[in-house]
């Protein structure tokens, strides 16, 4: 108990001396001891650009998961860092209690005496800074794909004798008889398949391009800390491709004096954007040219566009479980969790 309030009285010290704005990444996970945790992670960036990640909450929820209740244990765990007024944004999944907490977070920090007549105005704005998590987006979109492979795969599988043609073509060829797996590998025997018209030869041609593009998004969202500014580029990316497909299957500004400098110089031409923080590193170099730009992309920045940082902890929560601590109560598995976290740094 001594060494969990040691830490987090230096995590709320921390705060209050390098985070100006702070962006949440949250997510409910059912621990292997049936216990329903909500885990929240807070992103920022450094006076000098350089990435922060802490895990802010790991509490056991009480009651339904109301968009009520997670608001009330998003807000006493802002309230106990003091960070009520530098949160920016909440990037969290589809569920509509998420949304639901997200306006339900803005009415109650809005209500608190002298808010509205503050200056500068807060950050936070309810749905309109809630992020719906890329990860879950683009699980949401393959899904809606595989129903349409699953009216081929149904084909197969609706005559005894079709499925044992195709697991006798897929044994010859050394494939697996899962359907979605080998995608590619079918189209390529498409002479020894069973037969298919060539509408769907083709539509399986243009569901393993668009899968195989989301395989790799995918794992470039998890194998990194994917801020929002990588997300417009993906989502771009992907309506190109989908609109591509989709053709083949049918056949202001602002005027203040002090940014003007900043729009109207000439586009700037980056030679090597692949590393992870070129645009941080950027801004970096540049803070000093355009200080009240530079600011705002210091806010922007790190906000996460998915909620990857709070599976990760997740995964790491299942190791501290194990097998033979499943009578760990919830209090006791946050304050380790908090207390790992804070020896990181």
């Amino acid at each position: 108990m001594q060494e969990f309030g040691i830490q987090r009285k230096k995590l709320k010290n921390e705060l209050a001396l390098t985070c100006k704005t702070i962006a949440l990444s949250l997510d409910i996970w059912e621990s292997q001891n049936h216990l329903p945790i909500l885990g929240i992670i807070g992103h920022g960036l450094t006076d000098e650009f350089e990435y922060r990640e802490r895990l802010l909450e790991f509490a056991e929820l009480q009651g339904i998961h109301s968009g009520e209740n997670l608001s009330i244990a998003v807000e006493n765990m802002l309230i106990e860092l003091g960070l009520e007024d530098k949160l920016s944004s909440i990037t969290g999944d589809n569920a509509s209690n998420n949304e639901a907490m997200a306006s339900e977070l803005f009415l109650s920090l809005s209500d608190r005496p002298g808010v509205e007549e503050a200056m500068p105005a807060p950050l936070y704005r309810g749905l309109d800074s809630y992020i719906r998590c890329l990860a879950h987006v683009l699980n949401l979109i393959v899904k809606d794909i595989l129903r349409k492979l699953r009216v081929l795969a149904l084909w197969i599988y609706r005559s005894p004798q079709r499925r044992q043609k195709w697991k006798e073509i897929c044994k010859l060829n050394n494939l697996p008889d899962k359907f979605v797996a080998q995608v590619n590998k079918f189209l390529n025997l498409q002479e020894e398949l069973p037969p298919f018209t060539l509408q769907d030869w083709s539509r399986l041609e243009q569901i393993h391009t668009v899968l195989h593009k989301f395989n790799v998004l995918t794992l470039f969202i998890s194998k990194r800390n994917p801020q929002i500014s990588l997300a417009d580029p993906i989502y771009y990316e992907l309506h190109e491709l989908l609109d591509d497909n989709a053709e083949k299957a049918a056949g202001a500004r602002s005027t203040a004096p002090a940014i003007d400098k900043y729009f109207d110089s000439p586009p700037i031409n980056i030679a090597d954007t692949t590393g992870q923080n070129w645009l941080c590193n950027w801004w970096k170099m540049h803070k000093g040219e355009y200080p009240r730009m530079a600011a705002a992309a210091r806010d922007y920045l790190a906000i996460p566009a998915s909620e990857v940082g709070a599976e990760r902890v997740f995964s790491t929560a299942r190791d501290v479980l194990g097998i033979r601590r499943y009578s760990l109560k919830g209090d006791t598995i946050r304050m380790l969790m908090l207390i790992r976290d804070g020896y990181k740094w």
